[in-house]
C-alpha cells in the first residue's frame, strides 16, 4: 500500500508525531503516506494520448507489412506507398493529438481521484504486520474507525467537524479534556451556549457546513476550516477531484464566494482536512479558542488553517 515498508513507516510516524510526540489517526497516516503518489489528471491525459497514437503507430505498422508483398507483386512504387502509409500514421497521431486537446476539458471534468485506502484497509494490513513484527502498534497511531469520542459534562467550547479522522485526532491528544470541548460531527449537536469552531474540508460541502451553522448557531461559529484559495494554488496542497459540479450544485455554493475559488470547487477539485498534519491542525485550532484569542493584538489574524509549506 503506496509503497509501505518498515522504513517508511516509522519515518511517517516520526514526522507525524514531531518531537512533541503527538498521536494521529490512521487516516492522517495513509494521506500522508499518498502525498505525490496520488495519480494527476494531467497523467491520466497523457497515457491517454500516448495509448491512441501507440495504436496508430501499430497499425501502420500493420498495414506497411501487409502492403510490402502486394506492392512488390503490382510493381508499384514501394517506396513512395511506404511513404504514403508512413505520412497517414503521422498525420493520425497529429489529428489525435488536437483532439485529445480539445476534449481534454471535458475529460478531466470527469475523472475522479480519490484515496484509495480506508483506514480499515490499514488495520487489517500495515498494522497488524507490524504488530507481528515488533510486538507493539505503530508509534502514535490511533484507528480512527473503533477510538472513541469522549464525553464532556460542561463544555466550554465545540469543535464541529464531519470528518472522525479529524475529531480522534484532537481527542487523541487531550484536546477534549483539556479545553473541556465538545466534539460534534453536525452544528445540530452542539451544545447551547458555547462558542462554535468549524472544521471542514475545501470542498463544496465544507462551504456549505459553513453556511449552515453560521445561519443556525449565529455569530458564535467562527471558520477555521480549509478553504479554497489557500489550497487552490499551494504545491504543498494534497488536492483531490470529483467529477465537475451541475450546473445546480455549481449555482447553490456561496454567493459571497471569490470567482476563482467558485470555478475551482465547480471543476470538482477540493482537499481534504484530514490530511492536515497533527502538529498544524492541532495550533491551528488552539489559537481559534477564545481564551487565545483574547490574549492576541487587535487586528491579529488567527484561527484559520493554512497548508503546511514543509
Amino acid at each position: 500500500m503506496h509503497g509501505l515498508h518498515d522504513v517508511r513507516v516509522r519515518k511517517l510516524s516520526a514526522k507525524l508525531r514531531t518531537e512533541d510526540d503527538l498521536a494521529f489517526t490512521y487516516t492522517q497516516f495513509i494521506y500522508a503516506a499518498a502525498r505525490n503518489r496520488l495519480s494527476s489528471l494531467n497523467s491520466e491525459w497523457t497515457s491517454s494520448v500516448v495509448g491512441w497514437a501507440a495504436g496508430i503507430v501499430v497499425v501502420c505498422y500493420f498495414l506497411v507489412l501487409v502492403s510490402l508483398p502486394i506492392t512488390i507483386l503490382t510493381s508499384l512504387s514501394t517506396l513512395w506507398t511506404i511513404l504514403a502509409l508512413i505520412g497517414c500514421g503521422v498525420t493520425l497521431i497529429v489529428v489525435s493529438v488536437i483532439a485529445h486537446l480539445v476534449r481534454k476539458p471535458i475529460m478531466l471534468q470527469k475523472i475522479r481521484i480519490s484515496l484509495d485506502v480506508a483506514p480499515a484497509d490499514l488495520a487489517e494490513g500495515v498494522e497488524t504486520r507490524w504488530r507481528s513484527v515488533y510486538g507493539e502498534p505503530i508509534p502514535g497511531a490511533v484507528n480512527d474507525d473503533v477510538a472513541p469520542l469522549p464525553y464532556i459534562d460542561h463544555p466550554q467550547v465545540a469543535v464541529v467537524c464531519p470528518s472522525r479522522s479529524v475529531l480522534v485526532c484532537l481527542a487523541a491528544n487531550g484536546f477534549a479534556d483539556r479545553f473541556a470541548m465538545a466534539l460534534v460531527h453536525h452544528p445540530d449537536d452542539v451544545p447551547p451556549d458555547v462558542p462554535v469552531l468549524v472544521l471542514h474540508d475545501a470542498s463544496p460541502a465544507g462551504t456549505a457546513l459553513v453556511e449552515y451553522a453560521r445561519a443556525r448557531l449565529g455569530p458564535r461559529v467562527r471558520d477555521v476550516g480549509l478553504a479554497a484559495r489557500m489550497v487552490m494554488d499551494s504545491p504543498k496542497a494534497l488536492v483531490l477531484h470529483e467529477p465537475a459540479l451541475s450546473a445546480t450544485e455549481a449555482a447553490a455554493l456561496p454567493q459571497g464566494l471569490p470567482a476563482r475559488e467558485r470555478e475551482w470547487l465547480a471543476y470538482g477539485w477540493w482537499s481534504p482536512i484530514a490530511a492536515i498534519p497533527p502538529r498544524k491542525l492541532l495550533s491551528a485550532v488552539e489559537r481559534a479558542l477564545p481564551s487565545h484569542r483574547a490574549e492576541q493584538p487587535a487586528g491579529h489574524d488567527i484561527g484559520f488553517l493554512t497548508w503546511p509549506v514543509a
